[in-house]
């Protein structure tokens, strides 16, 4: 197991304590600053073992020097701390980071749309399976949104989804195609953390054919509905 003790850094904020951060900085940047520097508490679990963690997942706990240790590692290994981070975003980032603990049903709900088959929403094969990530509420919001999804300028995905796979195969379309669009973002590298490694994901990019879509009208569309 990897020696995590006392020569790796602990994790250091930009800033003279949390009560000064939490006073003078926006609550998007806040919660931006949290996903950067305090990744774990909403890391998804797939992330360790992609990190190369694995063997510290059980060790975690919150509070402790240790942990503080792990969140370290995870911050550098994930790389976007180094980067150039902004300070300021726009209106569907904010709220993007504001309801970023409902990201995982927005990017199922993009994910179902994309996939252009209303047997994946109105049958209750699917249904039931779908509830692993939404409520029946917002699969039912999702239902009658149906009529009005992007129909001939969407991803067609060219194979059959069983309702095992639906969840899974409906994020790793939605994750691509955001991919494409905000990849090299920062803002959408934070939250990509709270998301399945798109590689664990049961889609390739050549099942999905390719055409246009406005995501961040529907990213928006579904951030307010959810």
């Amino acid at each position: 197991m990897e020696d995590l003790t006392p020569n790796q850094p602990l994790i250091r904020v930009e800033a003279t304590g949390q009560n000064k951060l939490n006073r003078v900085v926006s609550p998007a940047l806040l919660a931006f600053n949290r996903l950067v520097w305090q990744p774990v508490a909403t890391m998804h679990p797939s992330w360790w073992q992609e990190l190369q963690l694995t063997l510290w997942q059980a060790q975690y706990q919150a509070g402790t020097r240790l942990a503080q240790r792990i969140e370290a590692v995870v911050v550098s290994r994930y790389g976007l701390a180094g980067q150039d981070l902004p300070k300021e975003f726009n209106e569907l980032e904010a709220n993007l980071l504001a309801c970023r603990h409902k990201l995982s049903a927005i990017v199922t709900a993009l994910g179902l749309f994309l996939l252009n088959r209303p047997d994946y929403v109105s049958l209750r094969e699917y249904r039931d399976a779908l509830h692993q990530e939404l409520s029946q509420a917002q699969i039912q919001q999702i239902w009658n949104l149906w009529p009005q999804r992007p129909q001939l300028t969407t991803y067609v995905y060219r194979d059959e989804v069983t309702a095992t796979e639906l969840v899974g195969v409906a994020q790793a379309c939605a994750i691509t195609l955001i991919g494409q669009l905000w990849g090299n973002k920062p803002f959408w590298r934070a939250l990509a953390l709270t998301l399945p490694v798109q590689a664990t994901l049961p889609c390739k990019a050549d099942s999905l054919a390719p055409i246009s879509l406005d995501i961040p009208r529907w990213l928006m569309r579904l951030e307010r509905l959810l």
